[in-house]
């Protein structure tokens, strides 16, 4: 498979592409055009014997075991009561007292700095899930391309590298960034790249294929800020002024189904009735509890939310758009209609939802962080809408380049797909550019957009000519964790 001198060439090659994000993590062989699997980025742990794959009800699930069997269980060797679950098995399978962590720091989209040895061990185990169950692939026998933020620290890099070499055994590897990976997937080396995330939306200017580091604008509003916005509307005793709901005056449990025992069907906007599986109810560990509340919600979101195509933002105009009826794990249901454009509305207009907090203490709009998004780490900039985003990104460029970004706008990321979303955008940059062509590029098959870097990955590994590229194992034995910012 290798090379005389250690060089790996596309065709002879199966190379396989890993793209970690804050919600998932995208696993497949390069030169295909989709991910073979999604898996989200959460570790199950538990130091506990209580983790076994026994059922609320005290039987033990044939299913549970096989899942656990199948996802890896892990041993920590400090430990060795102490087991590990990865996986959509870990996420999905009830375990008592088994907590939940995620990955990657939402705040930051990246490794953990003060527990990087922890969050790369992390990551780890579910790489090793995904090539081995998932893949049934050798990693001693692949090499392997992962994706990067461009605002990644060299810690976190070295140790990605470390682990690849160390852990994996992968004979040879690449660190690519993920803004020029979803250029190279799009089909343009000059680009102004809108990634809208689960936990940030970001606008990168690329050059040549060249990521203009100073030029990025980022702020932590994505997907997850629209499903706490809606977890709000719904959490509120006196719903929204003029709201379709049929049960305006009451606030909405979210109770998700692995605590749900039985339920009885109701009419819209009826009280349920429902049981509750109490033994799960006291069992679960408030990480675990978390994360299926809020995956719940974004059940809940990605079944309603739409951008409004009014702007600026419009009570009266959003009362007028179509209501959309959803049903929750508890048998409630109901209609709703302003609900679903005011949360979207985050996106653009973020200061209607300034000093909104959730039931547990929560805000809507998360902190910003301590400097901003570029590389210069300069003060951050206030809330802005989306569409401001990029246009700061294209008018803080070079002169020269303004109108080659503003023409070649692409729009990537999981929250991207939100509907009414890219024609709201184009709109607004076509008011707002100030005498400049704007051109929106968002393709249409959603899979293109939600997994766009990966995608890109899947397309340089499998190319001939990226074998120079490559960094084998022989180079990581001579220079060591370094050699990785050979990795532009």
């Amino acid at each position: 498979m290798a090379a005389a001198a250690g060089v790996f060439g596309g065709d002879e090659v199966s190379a396989i592409a890993l793209d970690l994000g804050c919600a998932s993590l995208r696993v497949g062989w390069a030169g295909e055009d989709t991910p073979r699997a999604i898996l989200p980025s959460v570790v199950a742990s538990s130091s506990s014997s209580s983790s076994s794959s026994n059922d609320a009800e005290g039987d033990t699930s044939m299913a549970d075991v096989a899942g656990a069997a199948a996802e890896g269980s892990k041993s920590n060797s400090s430990n060795k009561r102490r087991k590990r679950f990865v996986g959509d098995q870990a996420a999905s399978i009830f375990r008592p007292n088994t907590g939940l962590d995620a990955v990657l720091d939402p705040a930051t989209a990246l490794f953990p700095a003060t527990s990087l040895s922890a969050a790369t061990e992390a990551f780890t185990d579910l790489a090793e899930h995904a090539l081995t169950s998932i893949l049934s692939a050798d990693p001693t026998q692949h090499p392997l391309i992962l994706t990067e933020p461009s605002h990644n620290t060299r810690d976190a890099r070295e140790a990605l590298t470390e682990l690849v070499f160390e852990q994996l055994q992968a004979p040879a590897y690449y660190l690519a960034n993920q803004t020029i990976l979803s250029a190279f997937a799009s089909g343009k080396g000059t680009a102004l790249i809108l990634d809208i995330g689960a936990s940030h939306a970001t606008a990168s200017p690329v050059l040549d294929g060249f990521v203009l580091r100073k030029g990025i604008h980022r702020q932590p509003i994505g997907g997850s800020a629209v499903t706490r916005a809606l977890q709000w509307s719904v959490s509120q005793a006196t719903a929204l002024p003029s709201s379709a709901r049929l049960s305006p005056h009451t606030a909405i449990d979210i109770i998700p189904s692995y605590l749900i025992k039985s339920k009885t069907a109701v009419e819209p906007g009826a009280a349920p009735n429902y049981l509750l599986r109490q033994d799960r109810l006291t069992g679960s560990h408030p990480s675990y509890r978390a994360y299926h509340d809020f995956r719940t919600l974004t059940d809940f979101k990605e079944a309603i939310a739409a951008v409004i195509d009014q702007t600026p933002w419009n009570e009266a105009a959003a009362l007028t758009r179509p209501t959309r009826h959803y049903e929750f794990p508890t048998g409630f249901s109901d209609v709703f209609g302003i609900e679903r454009f005011r949360s979207a509305e985050i996106l653009f207009t973020p200061s209607l939802w300034d000093g909104h907090t959730l039931p547990d203490g929560t805000p809507v709009l998360p902190a910003l962080p301590p400097t901003g998004g570029g590389a210069n780490n300069q003060p951050p900039k206030p809330y802005c809408s989306t569409t401001q985003l990029v246009l700061d990104a294209i008018n803080e460029a070079d002169v020269d380049i303004r109108s080659s970004l503003a023409s070649n706008i692409v729009l990537v990321g999981g929250a991207s797909c939100t509907p009414g979303l890219v024609d709201r955008l184009s709109y607004e940059l076509g008011v707002g550019a100030a005498g400049q062509k704007t051109k929106l590029h968002a393709p249409g098959n959603p899979i293109e957009r939600r997994y766009s870097s990966w995608l890109g990955a899947s397309i340089l590994a499998s190319l001939g000519t990226f074998h120079q590229l490559w960094i084998s194992r022989q180079e990581y034995e001579e220079h060591g964790v370094s050699i990785v910012a050979r990795c532009k």
